[in-house]
């Protein structure tokens, strides 16, 4: 496996570096803007990730860039590991010759999954599931836990986001097809029955474009994908192109005879079918309709106005990742509004308008007092805990958790030599031996914190007081920030409390509202003569 700076000598001799990666010309488009950005994986995990990570910011896929430079896959992943994993697949399942491997990857990149495809000696098509080890050439049947999702998906994104028209297929191959012939960005659910509801998120502001399959279960699926679709994308057309019972876009193409242009005129003469959410002019000229958007946004988007009554503002929270995080206004319209609106057909006007009739339906409108109340759950990164019963569960929407923990539940992995260590040091005392009751204190100090218990309501504080330096203090806080987050934390000198003669802060409450914990670190000599802030 070639490393990265032999790759960028081979073939982008004229690469800059910076920022620890190489930026060049995309061979794959027209790139004036070295949106190119090639680098050195820093981890191989046995995941599917490679060593060299290639990123075109225009949205070309890593099998396009490899195409134009004459590359191939197995130059970046190590051919010999491909074989490898080949024989290994044929051995294994025993079904023949394995003729395609598809790689599954989630919306950030990550690998999933791979499906693979075998040729039986009878000349019968077999699809399994694995999840392959290129770094190793080695893997394990099946997707495991993990749920089925849509071929290519971060190209996917990438092309809906830089405004082009995306295409729903049956099948990898044909996504392969329209990419190799034509440069078109498509995507499967696989065969016709294997479309889900919950994919057509994916594709808010897309022009979309289905090209089933030429029998019944094709025409059925595209029906309801155009049905779903039609909530979340801009434009929908459906073009069926192959004549041949069961025939698809590659039939079209390989074996009846068509080409790239006339399959171009073939899906240009179609006309397309608006969203709900738009209206067609006397011109026939599409226009947005504020209201009719905002109403479909307001079924399908997770986030939340919480009402502040004495500022007569909403402060916004959007749900990303297993938790509402607060955003500006700015923030909301980027992440809730503006992806439902293609490139080149949205105005702030527009935008702002859709976000003050969201407002006014109220159905997200909650309070801080509905925020992280008292409940079994501990957000944390990979899902939510239940402290009843101690099992990991799915994150969802319903549970209005502003606070999620900066690490992930791992109930095997109990070692921590250096923080008992730590703790042994914090509570030992002049004589050596270790006080248990400040143990207990500083536990039950940091479940209050992991739990979600209003900590306005029980008044707890913790006092860190010691008549000697460099005993531990400012560790114990950095480890709780760094478990809270810097965003649920405020440090206010209690100085700032105290109002009397014309002293204090005023602006102290404000900065209160919404925090986990109140730090004030180191003091000097305090007296706070009113008490009542």
């Amino acid at each position: 496996m070639p490393q990265v700076k032999t790759f960028i000598q081979k073939y982008f001799p004229d690469a800059e570096y910076r920022s620890g990666e190489y930026c060049c010309r995309c061979p794959a488009h027209d790139d004036v803007k070295a949106s190119l950005h090639i680098k050195q994986g820093d981890k191989p995990d046995g995941t599917g990730s490679t060593k060299i990570v290639m990123n075109c910011k225009a949205g070309c896929t890593n099998e396009e860039i490899l195409k134009a430079l004459g590359a191939s896959l197995e130059e970046i992943n190590g051919r010999d590991r491909i074989n490898m994993v080949r024989q290994k697949l044929e051995k294994c399942f025993e079904l023949g010759e394995v003729t395609a491997i598809y790689d599954y990857r989630d919306q950030d990149d990550n690998y999933l999954y791979s499906k693979i495809r075998f040729l039986t000696p009878e000349g019968e098509k077999e699809i399994r599931f694995a999840r392959i080890n290129y770094r190793l050439g080695s893997f394990e049947g099946g997707r495991g836990d993990l749920d089925p999702t849509l071929y290519q998906l971060p190209e996917l994104i990438r092309s809906i986001e830089a405004g082009y028209p995306v295409y729903i297929v049956e099948g990898e191959k044909d996504v392969h097809t329209l990419r190799d012939q034509l440069h078109y960005r498509a995507t499967t659910a696989g065969a016709a029955g294997d479309w889900k509801r919950d994919y057509a998120k994916y594709f808010k502001g897309a022009m979309v474009v289905i090209l089933p399959d030429n029998d019944e279960p094709g025409r059925k699926a595209a029906e309801e994908i155009r049905r779903d679709l039609l909530e979340y994308a801009y434009q929908v057309k459906v073009v069926r192109v192959s004549d041949l019972p069961h025939g698809d876009v590659t039939d079209y193409l390989t074996k009846e005879g068509g080409t790239p242009e006339a399959l171009k005129k073939l899906i240009s003469d179609e006309k397309w079918q608006p969203a709900s959410w738009i209206t067609v002019d006397k011109k026939g000229k599409y226009q947005i309709n504020a209201d009719r958007l905002a109403s479909c946004i307001e079924k399908h988007e997770d986030y939340l106005f919480i009402r502040l009554p004495d500022e007569d503002k909403d402060a916004y929270f959007v749900y990303q990742n297993g938790v509402y995080r607060r955003c500006n206004l700015n923030d909301f319209i980027s992440l809730v509004i503006r992806p439902y609106i293609p490139v080149g057909s949205g105005t702030p006007y527009i935008m702002d308008n859709v976000r003050k009739l969201l407002q006014t339906y109220g159905t997200h409108c909650r309070s801080y007092d509905d925020l992280d109340k008292i409940d079994p759950y501990i957000n944390l990164k990979n899902g939510l805990l239940n402290r009843e019963t101690w099992k990991l569960e799915p994150h969802r929407p319903s549970v209005l958790s502003t606070i999620q923990l900066s690490f992930e539940y791992e109930p095997y992995n109990t070692s921590k030599p250096h923080f008992d260590r730590y703790m042994k040091d914090l509570i030992r005392a002049p004589d050596g031996s270790e006080i248990q009751e400040l143990s207990d204190i500083i536990q039950e100090f940091f479940g209050m914190l992991l739990s979600n218990v209003p900590m306005h309501k029980l008044k707890k504080a913790l006092f860190l007081i010691s008549f000697i330096g460099n005993t531990g203090k400012s560790t114990l806080l950095r480890v709780i920030n760094n478990m809270l987050g810097d965003n649920h934390i405020a440090a206010i000198d209690l100085r700032e409390l105290d109002q009397s003669k014309g002293g204090g802060n005023r602006f102290t409450l404000g900065r209160m509202r919404g925090r986990r914990l109140i730090e004030c670190g180191d003091q000097s000599s305090v007296v706070i003569n009113d008490s009542s802030l």
